[in-house]
């Protein structure tokens, strides 16, 4: 069992800022297949790791 650090795990969590489109197995830098928008796993600021339905609740 994995132990929980707090920090996102980014392989399961890691989505487009743009469209949202889980960047699971992709390259930990790049352009996302659906929009072209560019990201770096290393950079927090270019890809999502939040809930997607909660920003929907507020």
């Amino acid at each position: 069992m994995k132990a929980s650090t707090g920090a996102p795990d980014l392989d399961a969590d890691a989505r487009c800022a743009a469209c949202e489109y889980i960047l699971t197995g992709l390259p930990s830098s790049g352009t996302c297949p659906e929009c072209g928008r560019g990201f770096d796993l290393a950079d927090a600021s270019t890809f999502l790791t939040d809930d997607p339905f909660m920003r929907w609740c507020y």
